[in-house]
């Protein structure tokens, strides 16, 4: 039999911390923008996402990070935040 290789895996270990609750746009600019985030949804399913924008109307826009590539998201008002999205820390 043929020696088999070992390859680097893509995958790395992460940590996750609640956002907290952002009071100002400006805030949720400073704290999210170009981060990665777990977005979580009900029953325990969730997405990897990184935050696009924080518009002015107080929206967080997302992109889903799939396979290394960015497909656009959903998007998260900046009120609900503090429930839905979670930093990765890497």
């Amino acid at each position: 039999m043929g020696k088999q290789e070992k390859k680097q895996s893509p995958w790395r270990l992460a940590s996750i911390e609640p956002v907290g609750v952002l009071s100002t746009v400006e805030e949720a600019r400073r704290l999210l923008l170009g981060r990665r985030v777990l977005v979580e949804e009900r029953g325990g399913k969730g997405w990897y996402c990184e935050v696009q924008a924080v518009t002015d109307g107080g929206e967080i826009r997302l992109q889903i990070v799939k396979g290394g590539l960015l497909v656009p998201g959903p998007v998260v008002r900046v009120e609900q935040a503090a429930r839905v999205l979670q930093l990765v820390c890497e």
